[in-house]
């Protein structure tokens, strides 16, 4: 089966829809997004449009939990104030359908590949969204 995985999207629409034509142009089985769709860049709604057509299995990332729920990190510096600024301003473009479809984003996707291999589908780690492995 070929899969196409795709990751960190950021509000990002011109290097998603990018992605999205040689997406079609590959022709993929399946499609599997590791989460991050939406922070950080100008169009996280019309990020989340294209990633409802794709029709694929999203992971939920830690850029998207917390749209969910911002929560200003304890004693942030400089960047992480911007950063926290920028995320901030995406939540805030999101209707309540952005939401509930954010909201419907999994913890992990499991795809059987044939026999007994299994692709486990993450962001961050097994462990958590958070876990980062370096």
């Amino acid at each position: 089966m070929k899969t196409a995985l795709i990751a960190d999207i950021h509000s990002n629409i011109v290097a998603f829809e990018a992605v999205a034509d040689e997406i079609e142009h590959l022709g993929p089985d399946l499609v599997v997004c590791l989460g991050d769709v939406v922070s950080m860049g100008a169009r996280p709604r019309e990020c989340l449009e294209l990633l409802r057509s794709l029709k694929c299995p999203t992971v939920m990332g830690n850029a998207d939990e917390w749209a969910l729920d911002p929560k200003p990190a304890p004693d942030p510096d400089e960047d992480r104030r911007k950063i926290e600024e920028m995320d901030r301003w995406n939540a805030a473009q999101l209707t309540g359908d952005d939401r509930a479809f954010v909201a419907s984003f999994q913890p992990l996707h499991r795809l059987r590949l044939g026999g007994e291999a299994e692709l486990l589908a993450y962001h961050g780690s097994p462990k958590g969204i958070d876990d980062w492995i370096t």
